[in-house]
């Protein structure tokens, strides 16, 4: 029904809040882009002149409530879409995060540092891979970070994988939830085999593990 479609959605919109996720934004993004690929449909649809049939009275109330549900399912729909480039997904799998976001003592000189990321202790070689869909922005070396991935997932969210052994991925490629940007290593500035991973918005780094909470749930 409407009711509990909408109830649906409201707990979706409910859950990317919790990390600051503006939805009406995201949503607005991706009708923009349906309407620039639909002109050309809407165009002919308004061309057609064909038109009859016996006079069928609407119960007003039953037409009402349709509405409702479908307008509810585009926004649901659009939504889904828009959340497929948000890095909601785990960047490693079946391995723990040995250093979490935020104030601790740094591995090397043992003194308090702000650490921007999460850190996934790993074997060397294991796939990392892209916590959503977006365009490649940055794949070299780079200083402390190692051998260094970022992603732009649009709407100033950015991800950073760093330490890792190899690069399966090119500046400008385009990449999907899932698509492996390389390995985990220990190049850079690194105490042992462990991808450090940073989530960012603008420039201001975020925990990543409450979007990843998002993404599971």
């Amino acid at each position: 029904s409407a009711q509990t479609a909408s109830a649906q959605l409201g707990r979706l919109e409910g859950a990317l809040a919790t990390v600051g996720i503006n939805t009406g934004a995201l949503v607005a993004d991706v009708v923009q882009r349906e309407n620039g690929s639909t002109a050309e449909t809407d165009a002919c649809a308004r061309a057609e002149t064909g038109r009859g049939g016996p006079f069928v009275p609407v119960n007003m109330a039953t037409a009402a409530s349709a509405e409702d549900l479908r307008t509810t399912l585009r926004r649901w729909n659009d939504l889904v879409v828009a959340m497929s480039n948000l890095p909601l997904g785990v960047p490693v799998e079946n391995m723990r995060v040995s250093s979490s976001f935020g104030r601790r003592r740094d591995p090397f000189n043992r003194r308090h540092a702000m650490h921007a990321g999460i850190d996934y202790a790993g074997l060397v070689h294991a796939p990392v891979l892209a916590t959503g869909g977006g365009v490649v922005s940055y794949s070299d070396r780079n200083g402390r970070y190692g051998k260094l991935v970022e992603i732009d997932h649009g709407h100033g969210f950015f991800t950073r994988y760093a330490h890792l052994a190899e690069i399966s991925v090119k500046i400008g490629q385009e990449v999907e939830r899932g698509t492996q940007l390389g390995l985990v290593g220990s190049t850079g500035r690194s105490a042992g085999p462990h991808l450090h991973y940073e989530l960012r918005v603008g420039n201001e780094p975020r925990d990543p593990l409450k979007y990843i909470g998002v993404g599971k749930n």
